[in-house]
C-alpha cells in the first residue's frame, strides 16, 4: 500500500502522523508540567508586583508569622515539627502520606517522606517545604507509579529525601 502512494500523499500522511504524535505527547506528558509552571510564574509575577501600603503590612504579619514559628522550633523536636508541617499541608488535600523514615548518613540525619496523591499537590506540596519549612532542606525527590492490587489504579507516590538543619532547631 505504500509504494502505490505518491510522495506528495506520503508527506501529508507522515506530517499528519507527525502533528498527532506531537499533540498526544502535549497531553500525556507536557500539560500537566506546564500547568504548574504558569500556575508557578503567576505567583511569583503576584508576588514580585507593586507594593502597596496593605501589602506591605500584609508582608510584615507573614513575616511575624515566620518568626514566630522560627522561635517555637528552636526548643521544639524535629520530628513533631516535620510532622505537624506535613500534616497543615495535608489536611486540606487528597494527599496521604504513605511512610516516614529517618536514616543517619555519617553525622546528617536524612527523613525520607513518601507521600500519595495527584501530580499537582505533589508539587505543590515540595513547593511548600522549600519556602516555609527552615527546620531541614530538600536533598531530593523521586516520583513513582504503582498500580493498586484491589482497583486495579496507577497510583502517584512521591518520595522525599530532607536532610535535617541543626542550626535551625
Amino acid at each position: 500500500m505504500w509504494n502505490k502512494l505518491t510522495y506528495e500523499k506520503r508527506v501529508y500522511y507522515f506530517l499528519g502522523a507527525l502533528l498527532l504524535s506531537l499533540v498526544m505527547g502535549y497531553h500525556l506528558s507536557f500539560k500537566k508540567t506546564a500547568e504548574v509552571y504558569f500556575e508557578y510564574s503567576e505567583l511569583i509575577n503576584r508576588e514580585s508586583g507593586n507594593h502597596s501600603v496593605v501589602d506591605l503590612a500584609s508582608l510584615k504579619t507573614e513575616y511575624e508569622q515566620l518568626d514566630s514559628t522560627y522561635q517555637q522550633m528552636q526548643g521544639a523536636d524535629y520530628d513533631k515539627i516535620l510532622v505537624t508541617e506535613l500534616e497543615r499541608f495535608l489536611s486540606g488535600t487528597p494527599l496521604s502520606l504513605s511512610n516516614l523514615r529517618h536514616h543517619r548518613q555519617q553525622k546528617d540525619i536524612i527523613d525520607e517522606i513518601e507521600i500519595k496523591g495527584d501530580y499537582k499537590g505533589l508539587v505543590r506540596l515540595i513547593y511548600q517545604l522549600e519556602t516555609q519549612f527552615y527546620a531541614g532542606a530538600i536533598l531530593s525527590t523521586h516520583f513513582r507509579t504503582e498500580i493498586e492490587k484491589r482497583t486495579k489504579r496507577k497510583e502517584l507516590f512521591l518520595t522525599i529525601y530532607v536532610q535535617r538543619n541543626e542550626a535551625h532547631l
